[in-house]
């Protein structure tokens, strides 16, 4: 995903998405990408008005599409990286 297509899901975020304590819309400075993998995104949305905030995951169309089986050692090796998942999802991220 370019940065173009990242500015269309910030803008699709301030204009689709409201507060759902108070309904209003989220501002450009309150919108903030907290992590990235592959082409999944996860921003938090912050009203500005109270404490609220939302977790939202975004999933993009990546450009060259290359898929790959999944087997069960690939879930088995997934659960058990849960295990040990300390719930900082910047470092998990980074990996």
């Amino acid at each position: 995903m370019n940065n173009v297509q990242l500015r269309q899901i910030l803008m699709e975020i301030q204009h689709n998405l409201r507060c759902v304590q108070c309904g209003k819309s989220y501002k450009p400075e309150n919108i903030h990408l907290r992590g990235s993998f592959k082409n999944m995104f996860l921003f938090q949305l912050l009203c500005e008005d109270h404490a609220a905030f939302a977790t939202i995951t975004v999933v993009g169309q990546p450009n060259n599409i290359q898929y790959q089986i999944i087997t069960p050692e690939d879930v088995l090796k997934f659960h058990e990286d849960l295990k040990s998942f300390n719930g900082n999802f910047t470092e998990a991220f980074k990996k």
